[in-house]
C-alpha cells in the first residue's frame, strides 16, 4: 500500500516500522515519496467482542436453561391445538423473571421464580446464568405453550413445599452417603436440617387434622341436638320442665352449614326452540352447581346457574347463603359456616360484610364463619353434590324444566 493510500484511508497507526529504523519513525515518514510502498497490518485485527462471552457459550447456557424448563414443566390434558398453554410449570414456581433486588421477601422470591432457580442451580455447578430478558425470548422463541401453573384453591402450598423440600434434602444426603469423599460433619447437618422439615411437616398435618376434627365434631354436635328437639317436639303434651328443656335447647342450638360449589358441568342447551335440532348435542351451556348441607336436618340444598348469568363470584354465593338462611325456622338464630379457602367466592371481606348484615338485620344472632385449610377440607357436601348431579338435577336440566333462583345479592 502507498503513502498516498494510507494518510487518505488514515492507517497511519497501521504501519509497520522496520526493525532497522534508526530516525524516528514521524521524521522517517516524511521524507518518503507518495508513492513509496510501505507494509501495513490489518485494521481489524481485533474484534469489539474479543475478551468478551463467546456466543458458543450463550447457545450453552440456552441449551442447559431449556433442560431445566423441560425437567420442571408438565402437560396440563389439553390438546396440541388448543389456543391456550398446554404445559404448566411446576407449582412450586410463582413466576418466570427474577425480582428486583430489595424487595420484600426477595429470597423467597427468587426460590420461587424460573430464572432464579435455574441461577442458582448453575452457580452451584460453576457455570454462568442468564437474564430475564434473555430467558423471555428464549421461551417466546422455543416453549411458546409454556406458563405458570394457576394457584390451585384445593391445593395445600404448605404439603408440596414440605413434600419437596424433604425430597430434595433426601435424595442430598443419598449422594453424599454413595461418594467416597463425603465429611461425616456435612451428612450430620444435613441429616438434622431433613429431620427439623419432617417435624415441620408432620406439624401441619396435625393442624390440618385438627382443623377437620373441629368441622367434624361441630356436625356431630349438630345432629345431636337437632335430634333433641326433634324428640322434644314430636310430643303432643310436654310438662313444663320439657317446655323449658325445648326452649333452651332452640336457644342454644348451633346450626352447622357446609357450602361449596362442585365442578361446573356442560349441558347440551338448544336455546327458545321448541324442539331440540341438529345442533342439540353441539350447543352446550356452562353451569355452576353450589351446595349447601344441613347437618342438623341433614338435608341439602343444589343452586344452579348458567353461564348467560354471569361468573361465579361472592355476589353468588351469598345470595344464595340468603336464600337458604330465610327458609330456616325463626327460632334457628345461631349458624357456625363452613367454607373453603377460595378466594374469589368466599373468603374475603363481603363474606365478613355479609354475616353482619346479617346480624345486624336481625336474620341471625350469631354468625361463624370458618375456613378449612386447603387441600384439607373433605367436606360432607361432596358426596352430596355428586348424587344430585349424577341423579335427579341433571335430569331436571335435560327436561328443560323450570328452576327458579333467588335474587343476585349485589356486594358494595
Amino acid at each position: 500500500m502507498t503513502k498516498f493510500e494510507v494518510e487518505e484511508k488514515r492507517l497511519g497507526n497501521c504501519v509497520i516500522m522496520p526493525d532497522r529504523l534508526d530516525c524516528a519513525f514521524k521524521n522517517c515518514w516524511r521524507s518518503l515519496e507518495p508513492t513509496h510502498n510501505v507494509k501495513v497490518k490489518t485494521p481489524h485485527g481485533r474484534h469489539g467482542n474479543a475478551g468478551k462471552v463467546s456466543h458458543s457459550a450463550k447457545t450453552t447456557v440456552r441449551e442447559k436453561f431449556l433442560e431445566f424448563v423441560d425437567a420442571n414443566s408438565q402437560p396440563n390434558g389439553r390438546s396440541g391445538d388448543s389456543s391456550g398453554p398446554i404445559f404448566y410449570f411446576s407449582p412450586k414456581f410463582t413466576t418466570i423473571q427474577m425480582p428486583k433486588k430489595g424487595v420484600p421477601h426477595y429470597q423467597e422470591r427468587m426460590s420461587r421464580s424460573v430464572v432464579g432457580e435455574f441461577n442458582r442451580t448453575q452457580r452451584e455447578s460453576g457455570l454462568g446464568g442468564c437474564s430475564n430478558g434473555s430467558s423471555h425470548n428464549w421461551l417466546k422463541i422455543e416453549r411458546p405453550k409454556l406458563a405458570i401453573c394457576p394457584h390451585r384453591e384445593d391445593y395445600c402450598d404448605n404439603c408440596g413445599k414440605h413434600k419437596i423440600e424433604v425430597h430434595a434434602k433426601q435424595t442430598t444426603i443419598n449422594r453424599l452417603m454413595q461418594a467416597s469423599n463425603s465429611e461425616a460433619e456435612e451428612i450430620k447437618k444435613l441429616k438434622d436440617e431433613l429431620f427439623h422439615l419432617k417435624e415441620l411437616q408432620e406439624n401441619h398435618r396435625q393442624r390440618a387434622q385438627k382443623a377437620h376434627q373441629y368441622y367434624v365434631d361441630s356436625t356431630v354436635s349438630c345432629a345431636s341436638e337437632w335430634k333433641q328437639i326433634k324428640d322434644l317436639e314430636e310430643n303432643t303434651i310436654l310438662t313444663n320442665d320439657e317446655d323449658e328443656q325445648l326452649s333452651v335447647l332452640k336457644y342454644k342450638f348451633n346450626l352447622v352449614l357446609a357450602a361449596d360449589y362442585q365442578q361446573c358441568k356442560l349441558v347440551p342447551y338448544w336455546g327458545m326452540s321448541d324442539q331440540p335440532g341438529s345442533t342439540y348435542y353441539l350447543q352446550k351451556l356452562n353451569h355452576d352447581i353450589f351446595g349447601i348441607v344441613n347437618h342438623g336436618s341433614n338435608a341439602s340444598a343444589v343452586y344452579l346457574f348458567d353461564e348467560t348469568v354471569g361468573p361465579k363470584n361472592t355476589d353468588h354465593t351469598l345470595s344464595f347463603l340468603t336464600h337458604y338462611i330465610e327458609t330456616l325456622p325463626h327460632w334457628m338464630k345461631r349458624v357456625y359456616l363452613f367454607l373453603d379457602n377460595a378466594l374469589s367466592t368466599n373468603k374475603n371481606c363481603y363474606t365478613v360484610a355479609w354475616a353482619l348484615e346479617m346480624v345486624q338485620q336481625d336474620k341471625l344472632a350469631f354468625v361463624r364463619i370458618s375456613f378449612l385449610i386447603a387441600g384439607h377440607t373433605k367436606f360432607t357436601r361432596s358426596s352430596i353434590l355428586k348424587y344430585c348431579i349424577t341423579t335427579e338435577v341433571m335430569s331436571l336440566l335435560l327436561l328443560n324444566l323450570e328452576i327458579s333462583f333467588p335474587d343476585i345479592h349485589l356486594s358494595q
